[in-house]
């Protein structure tokens, strides 16, 4: 299976560019064939530091000529649309960095792209493959079927955060809500509190979602506190679940899952700061390479972003009500 990369960014070279040298190390039929970046000196640099046959600047251009069987694309959230849409009508398979697109129309365009091209596809929603999230689904699935999830609540807080658009980031949270509740959302009412003394974007966001199931959700997300984390709860009758995820940073922690029934504590996990893929990065590359090599369909598609994207664009717009029929 030739493997090619489009992006040697930081965020490529910090974490994807790893996990893809692993990944042919621990696969034998996995060639890295090239990556490609506008940059020739970074794209240079990403060949040599991660084992990649050849390096180019232009991405046509590398798949003319390299023909992969997969391609890991992370690109500027302002740049996806543009380049994967004409790599998913190809026809071939792709991995792509979270947000599939910066709006619900640029995500349905790439939508139709992966149907005209018929590819399997993967959006990188890197929680999802977290082990402490891969353990809490498995124990979510034995035990608390989704109706039975009265209440989630998902904090993510972060320190003197002040980006043009937090929306790229807060889809983090969005989605695993929206993956943890294992349904679909029904309607959301979302608030906002500016701070404009520290930018005129800056806000602390609050969702309320409730899912066909009947879950409710609750999201804060506080993008300027004074610490870097992640928590939730679910809550269920007698039984309660709790993650905390590890947050990149010299504050950095591991992971912990503990599971409760009837105030007694019957489940824990705890996955240290030191472990390897302690966030994901390298399963689900696992998973989508494996998929294709397999011929299944990887997850999460296009169309399974469909609501996390929409939530995301409402928080860019300030939007106070979503609904879905």
């Amino acid at each position: 299976m030739k493997i090619c990369a489009i992006g040697c960014g930081g965020h490529a070279t910090t974490v994807h560019g790893p996990a893809q040298k692993k990944y042919a190390l621990l696969h034998p039929g996995a060639i890295l064939a090239a990556c490609c970046d506008p940059n020739a000196s970074r794209a240079e640099d990403y060949r040599q530091r991660f084992g990649f046959a050849r390096s180019y600047q232009d991405e046509e251009t590398m798949l003319d000529t390299e023909k992969p069987d997969a391609v890991c694309i992370v690109v500027p959230t302002t740049l996806t649309r543009q380049v994967v849409g004409p790599i998913l009508k190809r026809g071939i398979p792709v991995m792509l960095e979270k947000p599939p697109g910066c709006t619900s129309a640029e995500l349905e365009e790439l939508i139709d792209a992966a149907a005209t091209g018929g590819a399997p596809h993967q959006v990188a929603f890197n929680r999802r493959q977290m082990p402490v999230m891969l353990r809490a689904m498995e124990r979510l699935n034995t035990f608390m079927p989704p109706k039975s999830v009265f209440q989630i609540d998902y904090e993510m807080i972060r320190c003197d955060r002040r980006d043009e658009d937090f929306s790229t980031t807060a889809i983090h949270a969005i989605d695993g809500a929206h993956f943890l509740a294992r349904s679909p959302f029904r309607h959301a009412v979302l608030s906002f509190r500016d701070f404009p003394d520290l930018g005129p974007t800056v806000a602390g966001i609050e969702l309320e979602v409730e899912c066909e199931s009947g879950t409710r959700i609750r999201l804060n997300i506080q993008p300027v506190a004074g610490r870097n984390y992640e928590r939730i709860s679910l809550h269920g009758h007698t039984k309660t679940l709790t993650l905390e995820f590890p947050v990149v940073g010299p504050q950095g922690s591991g992971a912990i899952l503990d599971c409760w029934e009837n105030d007694a504590p019957v489940y824990s996990f705890r996955s240290e700061d030191s472990e390897e893929d302690l966030f994901g990065f390298y399963s689900e590359t696992r998973a989508f390479l494996d998929a294709v090599r397999d011929g299944r369909c990887p997850h999460p598609t296009l169309a399974e972003c469909r609501q996390p994207v929409a939530l995301m664009e409402a928080v860019r717009n300030r939007q106070s009500h979503v609904a879905w029929a």
